[in-house]
């Protein structure tokens, strides 16, 4: 049953002074439903109490007091009967006068293209009471589309439809853009402004400045500079000290580099002075190792890059008096003026262009900027040095003056979307190989998040949506899947071996378009959905080797396990016989194979967790070496888990209860520990028995995975149970590994997480397409896998995410009855080099 967390869905906002609150109790309530489609839930009672729980009290409040809202009789369920009054006080009946006025507003906007601008439309008419709407739309899209040249190209047909408009509009945006890339790729570089210092502003308060004529704080109490009247030591001139001499370039200190440069154009000198409110200013701030950001515009079809000012008001643009550098006393002085056409994107106009003398570029101001559509604060401020007391004041003061800014709500920005300006003739790798597509705006019922996860060994990432919800709709294929035994079987008297692994084997099988628009996912570019077979589905790895398994029917000496394919050969003819027809096959069939990968006519091979070899067929070294290597006890409770694992080998060491009696006596509560060659004697006894207890893993038995973490490592066994005698149960793996010093600082229940996640992936093999039993013994660890709706901290979130392949059921058990505990804390350290910081590279890719 379905449990509902008040984190599941953020609680409705009813303040009636918020603007567009029907459109969004209208997308909340459609979320509310969703929310019980996906959970299941149907019953009358549960879905109504559900409403005012997860809207909260004052939603409950405000529908006490609509009684008086007629029903209609359709609707009979009490939930339907509260949504039915609660959508009819949110969304009031519109003013169709109102709405008509607002559609012949609508102007397409500077950076929208021709469809959004359809679609913004469509919304806006939907009111209107249009008869025909497409219609309305094509004329006012005639009239109000923002290029002139598209305009034209609409008028050029007798009769324009509202497909024709669609197409032509389409079409245009692509023109459009391809000519971008062909003429020259616009090019945008966000730079950093560095530590801003005080300054003064009006009111109470007043920040500290220093005077540009002498270098002492201003402004000076006695209202007289010190430096008036008395000459410059470096370039002799009035007025000023050596100290801030500007005729000169520093050597700014690191202390400086900190604080504002001021880039200055000043040459030649006037005499002329205006008063401070009557000059032009013109600057620019910059750091001592980069530029000034700079667009590319057209000046009378000539390109050229000017540089963004954000507090300059002349492009060396329309000023009356000479314009002055901030700062400075001295006016710029001026070659001439001229008129020009300014472009950028699709926005133009025509301005005054001021040329000075000096070398430090073009400039255009922030009014221009404006008038062109531009940002032009498109810098980003590293810190603000405002002491304590004044940071308090200034929190304050723009708290009361700003009060919706500063009110704690996730804010919306209104009429405006971000478009970045892409290459399109550069896809993502999955785009262009035709693996995902992109989904049209249509709304859609599936919708998963993704994960990105390191392929060990290489510079790669693999990317998995989370589809832990995705996997409880979809029905599992019933399909026996090969045994140890099965391939035992097949490779018995073979003596040369090669392998082939798939290239992206899920991928290349195609999605039925039918079932598609479950694998839908979002990123940052919008919502794709998968064409392809993709990795976490649960019935994924069957439906996979079924297929397989059909393909390469009627070819003798092979075999294949996942998409693993082994080919054999009693004699070398007969291998490379199977070899080339497996090739031919696959090929034939489309599919394609990962040549790095493939091992080829080799006499010893591993596969499927075994060893095989021109004459014998063992058990792979790396499913016991985490106990082979394992320290002995040091404490009595070290002691007591490693017991605890000796019951496995019951069966394989003769005499084990009394071999292991020395062990034991260590263990009770009056017993001093101190460990003897004998007591060795027996423990390395006891694990030559487990290990010689290792067997193979299978397919039809019920399989478990027993993880634990210490202080020091992690580690986990996998075990198998008769499902037809339970007491049967056989050791397949042991696996542990030490923690590095970052995960060793994690809290116990990150590290109980951490084991998780290391040892199921670590068992991949084993474990993909099957469902196991996870045993953990940490209670809250098992608590958050049980509840998908919890919020756990974001390193254990993203765990989560990485075990959504896996199909397994969290049981707890305590700590004294966990066979993986002395694993834990005895891990295999040689296995420390190769998974040295998983962890920490898959945080460094992913966040949540």
């Amino acid at each position: 049953m379905a449990s509902f967390s008040s984190n599941s869905i953020l609680q409705f906002d009813c303040d009636p002074y918020v603007e567009n609150l029907g459109p969004k109790w209208t997308r909340w309530i459609d979320r509310l439903d969703q929310y019980f489609a996906a959970n299941g839930v149907t019953d009358d009672a549960r879905m109504k109490s559900a409403l005012f729980f997860l809207g909260g009290e004052q939603l409950n409040e405000i529908h006490k007091t609509l009684d008086h809202i007629v029903i209609p009789g359709t609707v009979t369920s009490e939930y339907g009967k509260s949504k039915h009054r609660l959508t009819t006080y949110f969304s009031p009946k519109k003013n169709r006068v109102v709405e008509v006025y607002k559609f012949i507003e609508a102007k397409q906007t500077v950076n929208e293209s021709i469809f959004q601008y359809i679609t913004r439309l469509r919304m806006l008419g939907e009111f209107c009471g249009f008869t025909d709407l497409n219609q309305e739309i094509v004329t006012h899209v005639i009239q109000t589309c923002y290029s002139d040249k598209l305009r034209r190209q609409f008028l050029e047909k007798d009769e324009v439809t509202y497909d024709d408009l669609v197409k032509i509009g389409r079409l245009f945006d692509n023109v459009e853009d391809n000519a971008k890339i062909v003429e020259g790729k616009i090019e945008i570089k966000e730079e950093a402004v560095n530590k801003i210092s005080k300054r003064p502003m009006q009111g109470n308060f007043n920040f500290n400045k220093k005077c540009f004529n002498c270098g002492r704080s201003w402004p000076h109490k006695d209202e007289s500079c010190p430096a008036k009247g008395k000459p410059c030591n470096k370039c002799n001139k009035m007025n000023h000290f050596a100290s801030v001499c500007r005729s000169i370039e520093h050597d700014y200190s690191q202390k400086t580099i900190n604080q504002n440069k001021i880039n200055q154009i000043i040459n030649g000198s006037n005499n002329d002075k205006k008063e401070e409110h009557e000059k032009e200013l013109i600057c620019a701030v910059t750091s001592k190792n980069s530029r000034f950001p700079e667009l590319e515009f057209l000046v009378n079809d000539e390109k050229i890059k000017l540089r963004i000012d954000t507090l300059a008001k002349p492009t060396l643009l329309p000023v009356i008096s000479p314009p002055y550098a901030y700062g400075s006393s001295e006016p710029i002085k001026t070659v001439g003026r001229f008129k020009a056409k300014l472009k950028i994107f699709k926005k133009e106009i025509d301005t005054e262009f001021i040329v000075t003398c000096g070398k430090s570029g073009s400039l255009i101001g922030y009014p221009t900027c404006l008038q062109l559509g531009v940002d032009p604060i498109a810098q980003i401020v590293n810190s603000i040095s405002i002491d304590h007391d004044d940071s308090e004041k200034l929190r304050n003061y723009y708290k009361d003056k700003f009060p919706k800014l500063f009110s704690g709500k996730i804010g919306e920005l209104k009429d405006f979307e971000i478009d970045f300006y892409i290459d399109k003739s550069i896809k993502p790798l999955k785009l262009e190989n035709d693996i995902i597509e992109e989904v049209e705006n249509d709304p859609t019922s599936w919708l998963s998040e993704t994960v990105k996860i390191p392929k060990k060994g290489t510079n790669e990432i693999r990317l998995c949506i989370d589809t832990t919800a995705v996997n409880k709709a979809i029905l599992s294929e019933k399909y026996e899947m090969p045994t140890a035994e099965d391939f035992i079987y097949a490779a018995n008297g073979m003596k040369f071996f090669s392998k082939a692994d798939l290239n992206s084997a899920f991928e290349q099988f195609k999605l039925s378009k039918r079932c598609r628009y479950i694998s839908r996912f979002r990123t940052h570019k919008g919502i794709f959905q998968y064409k392809r077979l993709f990795f976490g589905i649960k019935c994924a790895p069957e439906i996979f080797h079924k297929e397989i398994r059909k393909i390469l029917e009627g070819i003798p000496c092979q075999f294949n396990a996942s998409d693993d394919i082994m080919m054999m050969g009693k004699t070398l003819e007969e291998h490379n016989a199977t070899v080339l027809a497996v090739f031919e096959r696959l090929e034939s069939k489309g599919l394609t194979v990962n040549i790095d990968k493939c091992v080829f006519c080799k006499t010893s091979i591993t596969f499927f967790g075994l060893i095989l070899s021109n004459n014998s067929i063992s058990l792979n070294e790396q499913k016991t070496i985490a106990l082979k290597n394992a320290s002995a006890p040091r404490n009595a409770s070290e002691l007591d888990s490693f017991l605890g694992l000796s019951v496995y080998a019951s069966r394989w060491i003769q005499n084990l209860a009394s071999i292991s009696k020395p062990l034991w006596d260590l263990t009770r509560n009056d017993a001093k520990f101190e460990w003897t060659t004998n007591h060795q004697s027996c423990f390395e006894q006891i694990k030559n028995g487990l290990i010689q207890a290792v067997s193979y893993f299978d397919c039809n038995w019920d399989t478990q995975v027993t993880v634990d973490a210490g202080p020091d490592g992690i580690g986990g066994v996998l075990t198998q149970s008769d499902p037809k005698d339970k007491s049967n149960v056989k050791i397949v793996i042991f696996v542990s590994r030490i923690l590095t010093e970052t995960e060793k600082k994690y809290s116990q229940i990150e590290k109980e997480g951490l084991s998780c996640v290391w040892v199921c992936e670590r068992l991949e093999l084993f474990l993909i397409g099957k469902i196991f039993d996870l045993i953990v013994d940490n209670k809250a660890i098992s608590l958050i896998f049980k509840n998908p709706l919890c919020n756990p901290p974001a390193r254990i979130q993203r765990w989560l995410l990485r075990l959504s392949p896996f199909q397994f059921n969290i049981i707890h058990r305590l700590g004294k009855g966990n066979i993986a505990d002395f694993l834990s804390r005895h891990p295999n350290k040689k296995l420390t080099d190769e998974y040295e910081d998983d962890v920490e590279e898959f945080l460094k890719l992913t966040k949540v």
